[in-house]
């Protein structure tokens, strides 16, 4: 896998902000996602994908995905793991 490609702020359901390292950019079907990473303080780190819609401006807004889409994406990142392995 790629080194990190930066990070973004994540708005939580607690409404306070934080900060994710960004694993992957894709585009599937011709829809853009992004693939990032929460550390958990503990050692363990959760992953996350969202998709992205740039503006004209081009600035990024994040989106939650649907079940199909998550679904593709598990399917993604576990061909990754794969090739990493």
């Amino acid at each position: 896998m790629k080194d990190n490609l930066g990070t973004i702020k994540v708005k939580m359901t607690d409404g306070n902000y934080r900060e994710a390292d960004i694993l992957n950019a894709i585009n599937m079907d011709d829809k853009d996602y992004v693939i990032y990473s929460l550390d958990n303080g503990n050692d363990t780190s959760d992953i996350y994908a969202s998709r992205v819609i740039v503006d004209a401006y081009g600035k990024p807004t994040f989106f939650d995905i649907d079940s199909i889409e998550k679904a593709e994406i598990i399917k993604y990142i576990q061909e990754l793991i794969k090739k990493e392995v």
